[in-house]
């Protein structure tokens, strides 16, 4: 596992995309997406719709560690 810090250039690039995608996307999203794309990551393992729903436009792929029929409580 890879932390990286939140600077000027990852907060530029997360501006931008919540200008590009504004009606698809909130900040944490724009800044996971922002970090993604710098680090040259192309795998992620999340159970939030907004990263499925963008997979393709972001040319990610999505694993959720989730199964589709399980209850979550």
């Amino acid at each position: 596992m890879k932390i990286v810090d939140f600077d000027r250039q990852t907060m530029t690039e997360a501006l931008e995309g919540l200008i590009e995608y504004a009606y698809s996307l909130g900040g944490r999203d724009a800044t996971v997406i922002a970090t993604l794309k710098l680090q040259n990551i192309k795998k992620i393992l999340s159970h939030d719709e907004v990263f499925k729903r963008m997979s393709r436009r972001l040319k990610l792929e999505v694993a959720d560690p989730i199964p589709i029929n399980s209850k979550i409580y």
